[in-house]
C-alpha cells in the first residue's frame, strides 16, 4: 500500500531535504565534503515506519536518508550532517579537550566491539552517530532531553540501511514492486506461472494435440501401406514425407513456445521464496519471515538474508527503547508523543512483539486519534 501523503509530511523529518556541503565537525576538526542526496523519487515506495525508496535512472532501487551524518576523517566521530530537527541543532561554541576525548573513546569501544574496517557503512555511520548523541547530545548542541528521541530516528535509520542488505540485494528478476501495494500481486502472478504445468498451456496443449493427429496419420497410413499397388505406395510415400514436416515443424513450435514459457518465469522455487521473504521483510510480518528463513536452506544467499535481518532486528530494538524512553519523557505529550508511539510500535511490530507494538498504537491513537500518526497506528492495530 502507498504511505499516506499526510503521514509521510509528519515524517518528513525522517527524509533529507536538500543537498549539503561542506560539513563542519562539531568537535572543532575539519569534516569532509558531503553531499545528503535529495529524494527525487518515491518510485519504490514507503514502508510503513518511513523507510522509503528511490529509483535511480537505470531502474535500481535504493534506500533514501541514509546520508544524514558524516563521519569526521580526524577524530572519526560521525554527527549530523544536516540538522534532523527543522530548527537546526547550534554546534558547541567551544568545545573542550575532553569531549574530543570522550567522542574518540565511544568510537574506539564501538570499532572493537562492531570488529569494523576503516571505512564505515551507512548504517554502521547511523549507529556510531545515535551512541555519540545519547551520551554527549547536550555537550554537542542538543536541548535537554532530546537526545533519546534523536538517538532513536538514527537508530531506525540504520535499520534502514540493514533492511536495504536483506531487500535490495540479489536482484530478483522479474519483481519489482513500486510499492506494497503490488508486492502481493506480483507474487501471486510469478506464483501462478512457477506452479503452471507447461504442457497445459493453451498454445501447448493445442500443439501437442496436433502432433497427436500426426501420429495416429501416419498408423493409419502404415495399415494402407499393407497390400498396396507400386502406384499407391508412392504416393503415400509422398504423404509421408508431408507427415514429417508437419511433424518436424510442430515440434520446432512447440520448442519454441516452451522456451518463451520459461523466459516468462524468471525465478525458481528458492529465488521465488526468496523474493516472498523480501517482501514480508518490507511488510513487516517478522513471524512469517523466521519461520522462512528457518526453514530454508543454508545457502550464501539465504545465510546473507539472514544476516541483514538479524542486524535489522537488533537495531530494531535499540531505536524502539529511543523512542519509547522519548515518547515518555515528562514534557512530551500530543503530536510528538504519538508519532514517537508510532515509530516505536511499528519497530516493535517488526521484530514480533505484537503486545508492546499494539500498546505503543493504543497510545499514539489515543494521544492523536485524528492525526495522520495516530490514524495510521488504528489501521496497524492487531497486524
Amino acid at each position: 500500500m502507498l504511505w499516506p501523503r499526510a503521514l509521510f509530511l509528519l515524517l518528513a523529518a525522517l527524509l533529507p531535504a536538500s543537498a549539503g556541503g561542506d560539513v563542519a565537525c562539531p568537535l572543532g576538526d575539519s569534516g569532509r565534503l558531503v553531499r545528503v542526496q535529495r529524494p527525487w523519487n518515491l518510485g519504490g515506495g514507503v514502508d510503513s515506519d518511513g523507510c522509503a525508496y528511490g529509483i535511480d535512472a537505470q531502474g535500481r532501487r535504493r534506500i533514501l536518508g541514509l546520508e544524514v551524518v558524516a563521519e569526521c576523517p580526524r577524530c572519526g566521530g560521525a554527527f549530523l550532517a544536516r540538522p534532523l530537527a527543522t530548527k537546526g541543532l547550534p554546534a558547541p561554541a567551544a568545545p573542550a579537550p575532553e569531549l574530543k576525548t570522550q567522542v574518540k573513546s565511544i568510537v574506539e569501544a564501538f570499532r572493537r566491539e562492531r570488529q569494523l574496517g576503516p571505512r564505515l557503512a551507512p548504517g554502521d555511520r547511523l549507529e556510531l552517530s545515535a551512541r555519540i548523541y545519547l551520551a554527549l547530545g547536550q555537550r554537542l548542541g542538543l536541548e535537554k532531553g532530546a537526545s533519546g528521541a534523536l538517538a532513536g530516528r538514527l537508530y531506525l535509520r540504520a535499520a534502514w540501511a540493514a533492511r536495504g542488505r536483506a531487500v535490495l540485494q540479489g536482484a530478483d528478476a522479474g519483481f519489482h514492486p513500486r510499492d506494497l501495494g503490488e508486492v502481493e500481486a506480483q507474487l501471486r502472478s510469478l506464483e501462478r506461472r512457477h506452479d503452471a504445468d507447461p504442457a497445459a498451456e493453451p498454445t501447448v496443449r493445442a500443439l501437442d494435440k496436433s502432433l497427436q493427429d500426426v501420429s495416429r496419420a501416419r498408423q493409419a497410413l502404415a495399415k494402407r501401406l499393407m497390400g498396396a499397388s507400386p502406384q499407391e505406395r508412392f504416393v503415400q510415400a509422398e504423404a509421408r514425407l508431408s507427415l514429417d514436416r508437419l511433424e518436424q515443424e510442430l515440434y520446432t513450435r512447440k520448442a519454441r513456445r516452451l522456451a518463451e514459457l520459461k523466459r516468462e518465469q524468471p525465478l525458481g522455487r528458492k529465488e521465488l521464496g526468496l523474493a516472498r521473504v523480501r517482501a514480508w521483510i518490507r511488510a513487516g510480518r517478522a513471524r512469517d519471515v523466521r519461520r522462512a528463513l528457518a526453514a530454508s536452506e543454508a545457502e550464501p544467499a539465504t545465510l546473507s538474508l539472514r544476516a541483514a535481518v538479524a542486524e535489522e532486528q537488533r537495531l530494531l530494538g535499540l531505536a524502539a527503547a529511543e523512542l519509547r524512553a522519548a515518547a515518555e519523557a515528562k514534557g512530551v505529550g500530543g503530536r510528538q508523543a504519538a508519532l514517537l508511539h508510532f515509530l516505536a510500535g511499528d519497530a516493535a511490530r517488526r521484530r514480533g512483539q505484537r503486545a508492546l507494538s499494539r500498546a505503543h498504537f493504543e497510545r499514539a491513537r489515543e494521544l492523536a486519534p485524528q492525526d495522520e500518526a495516530g490514524k495510521r497506528a488504528a489501521s496497524l492495530l492487531g497486524s
